[in-house]
């Protein structure tokens, strides 16, 4: 089992869903790939911006670019690993065995940027 990983895939530096497919296509049964760290819910939520979250990026029109990259990325990654349908009150979800997805929290981890480690696993 090999293990595929982006340099660094915090906030500064965005995995690509491009890339995120790329390892898809190609990637063999238990591969991994460390796709995000940090909080994809908070870092996602538009308050991040006023908390500092995104100022390694200069202008607001920047951070909502880099949190809607984000939150596409979650989306598609989301999309590979089960079929989502949400009614009213109920929620279905259907397990497509492509992947298996961990939020793992990250030990000792005392930096704001790197509370969880985001993987996904080929099956």
């Amino acid at each position: 089992m090999k293990k595929y990983e982006e340099v660094n895939p915090s906030r500064k530096n965005l995995l690509t869903i491009e890339k995120f497919n790329d390892w898809f296509v190609n990637a063999k049964q238990g591969d991994k790939i460390v796709y995000y760290r940090g909080s994809l819910l908070a870092d996602t939520h538009i308050q991040s911006i006023s908390k500092g979250t995104w100022d390694e990026y200069e202008t607001y029109d920047n951070k909502r670019k880099a949190i809607n990259k984000l939150k596409n990325l979650g989306e598609y990654i989301m999309s590979k690993c089960a079929t989502w349908i949400i009614e009213d009150h109920a929620c279905v979800i259907t397990h497509l065995g492509k992947l298996d997805l961990l939020q793992k929290k990250i030990r000792g981890a005392t930096d704001k940027d790197h509370y969880y480690e985001y993987c996904a696993t080929k099956l």
